[in-house]
């Protein structure tokens, strides 16, 4: 597991690091607690874990994890996993299984919708207004 961009803002090149773990790993997990608006902005390139085109499938399975509560304007415990399919296949009826032996049986809508609402809220250019600085 890889923590990029730390609480005290440390980030790293994601794709530096997936290339480097690539040769002695199937699947890379980012822990992006932290970084859930960096697809938004190209300062950001190349530095968090599910850049360029989702059907690339030829390096290892890519797992990244958003608190959208932290940065984004979701409900506290909102968050996002996010799999990018590569040559760790990953058996999705077990990943569901093991995620439902952990989470409710009987979440709580509004925060689900939150993150409709975050998502929402940084579609086309808005993203990228929200994430420049204002002078």
């Amino acid at each position: 597991m890889v923590t990029n961009c730390t609480y005290d803002g440390v980030c790293y090149n994601a794709k530096e690091a997936q290339d480097l773990l690539a040769k002695t790993s199937d699947r890379i997990h980012f822990d992006e607690a932290w970084y859930g608006y960096a697809r938004f902005n190209p300062i950001y390139c190349d530095h968090y874990a599910m850049r360029g085109e989702p059907g690339d499938h030829n390096g290892p399975t890519v797992f990244a994890t958003h608190s959208t509560h932290k940065l984004l304007n979701a409900l506290s415990q909102a968050s996002y996993i996010h799999v990018r399919e590569g040559r760790g296949a990953v058996n999705f009826s077990r990943f569901n299984q093991a995620y439902m032996m952990h989470a409710t049986t009987s979440p709580l809508y509004a925060i689900c919708a939150s993150n409709d609402v975050a998502v929402s809220m940084m579609d086309g250019n808005s993203g990228l207004s929200l994430t420049q600085r204002g002078d």
